[in-house]
């Protein structure tokens, strides 16, 4: 038979480390405090993982399965918000590159302007309803890039270059929008109006005219002459050294 062990009168709770009277060989001195310590346990044991919010940058405890879930994929919320955000601005991302790879590749292949019969219904259309094109900033009203533009260079602006006869498909004269006569050298400085096809058309009418006379054109962006002025100065001074060589 085995020595009977006769249990100690008094214990110390290992939670609340309150004294008790032991009915059985347990070191808590209740079944709540037997929980709470299994609970410790489980949690020291539970894997978490630390890394910044992917929209805000907050960081945060990941605990959770889902939590995990994502943080292995690098991305982690601090708040729904964040959550609803972040799913926003991917979705727009991938739209973006979907368009991008797929869509502007069938608008250049679908183009209808392409097709010179459907060209042709609607230049007669509008021509039936009398639309006429907005005036842009060009043909005589001098914009902002083309006067600090001129202005860096010391050029003048609105250089007429006269076509002599009109000749079809070519006005009277040409307006340069600044110009250099002596090295004929020709700046155009062009708005966004400039990549509708039919003023792309006129634009290569007129830098064909000018070169047939020995100009040199050269052409400027609206935002480049904005963005980067000693840029496009520097290009100029290139074309000028290259000329008077």
């Amino acid at each position: 038979m085995p020595k009977y062990t006769e249990l100690p009168k008094k214990r110390i709770c290992k939670v609340c480390n309150s004294e008790f009277q032991p009915v059985n060989y347990s070191i808590f001195c209740s079944k709540k405090c037997q929980e709470s310590r299994l609970s410790e346990i489980k949690a020291s044991k539970k894997k978490t993982i630390t890394l910044p919010c992917v929209t805000c940058g907050t960081t945060v405890i990941a605990s959770t399965s889902l939590e995990l879930q994502y943080a292995r994929k690098g991305r982690a919320y601090c708040s729904e918000i964040c959550k609803k955000e972040f799913i926003k601005q991917k979705s727009s991302k991938v739209m973006a590159e979907t368009n991008r790879k797929y869509a502007s590749e069938r608008m250049r292949k679908k183009n209808p302007m392409h097709n010179p019969e459907a060209k042709a219904k609607m230049k007669a259309k509008l021509k039936e309803i009398g639309w006429k094109p907005p005036v842009h900033k060009g043909n005589g009203h001098l914009t902002e890039p083309q006067k600090v533009l001129a202005a860096a260079l010391n050029w003048p602006m609105e250089v007429a270059v006269n076509t002599g006869k009109r000749q079809a498909g070519l006005p009277t004269c040409f307006k340069i929008d600044i110009a250099n006569e002596e090295l004929k050298i020709a700046i155009e400085v062009d708005g966004g109006s400039h990549h509708a096809l039919a003023i792309k058309e006129q634009d290569a009418r007129k830098t064909a005219f000018l070169e047939s006379l020995g100009w040199k054109v050269i052409r400027f962006w609206n935002k480049e002459v904005n963005s980067n002025l000693d840029e496009c100065v520097r290009r100029v001074k290139e074309l000028v050294t290259s000329k008077a060589a």
